[in-house]
């Protein structure tokens, strides 16, 4: 994360409002499209014997000890213990994502009902999460730390509060990043426009953020770069650029 690093959060939900719009139609023609992945089946291979050693690893992580954040963020009652290293962290979750999104991929390659189970179980419990919050939030990262970021309160000065909210980044970098400005905060974003290199599918997104330096304000501009998720024209994600 970069000078860009406020920003990292920021825009991927302003974004998420603001360019949910048709799917972008391939700068060249679709000649083949890939099989879904419940349409292929491995035999006894090298293969087939990762793919298994993969799908072991999978059941083999525990559910609750990975949703542990999500349930203690909305007062709910954990269960288990948190997992350490990069799930310790102030902005976590990751991981809980990647293990859904593996699960359900596996799920697809095997059709072992096991995996659907803990899909639908994580999927369950975080709508529990939500329900919790009652504002449609079921993330895992304090909701005061979205409100500080939005709200451009969290002073640049505090590099090493910032750097722990930010996935444990060094305070020096930090400060390296952000200047000495006191305040760093999004002002606006732009229409999206096409990419230099059309085959990529991104969008480029212009933004502006406002800097605070000791009572003086200066502006700064940049280029976010978008584009929709394959199969889910209404779901977007962050290339670069910020």
């Amino acid at each position: 994360m970069r000078t860009k690093l406020t920003l990292t959060v920021v825009p991927v939900a302003v974004l998420g409002n603001c360019l949910l719009a048709d799917a972008v139609e391939p700068a060249v023609p679709i000649k083949a499209q890939p099989f879904s992945l419940n349409q292929v089946r491995l035999l006894d291979s090298p293969f087939k014997k990762a793919m298994e050693i993969n799908k072991a690893y999978l059941l083999k992580l525990d559910a609750d000890r990975m949703l542990w954040p999500f349930h203690e963020r909305a007062g709910m009652p954990t269960k288990g213990q948190r997992y350490g290293g990069w799930a310790q962290k102030d902005c976590v979750g990751h991981e809980c994502g990647h293990s859904l999104s593996a699960c359900a991929l596996m799920y697809a390659s095997t059709g072992d009902e096991e995996l659907k189970k803990r899909v639908d179980y994580m999927v369950s419990e975080l709508a529990k999460v939500q329900a919790k919050h009652g504002d449609g939030y079921a993330g895992s990262v304090r909701p005061e730390v979205w409100k500080k970021t939005f709200s451009g309160a969290i002073g640049a000065k505090d590099y090493a509060t910032a750097g722990r909210m930010y996935d444990g980044i060094p305070a020096e970098k930090v400060k390296e990043i952000l200047g000495q400005a006191d305040r760093v905060q999004i002002v606006s974003l732009g229409e999206p426009a096409p990419h230099a290199r059309p085959e990529t599918q991104f969008l480029c997104v212009p933004f502006e953020v406002e800097l605070e330096t000791g009572g003086t304000k200066s502006t700064k501009k940049g280029t976010a770069y978008v584009r929709p998720v394959y199969n889910q024209p209404d779901h977007w994600t962050i290339g670069g650029g910020i």
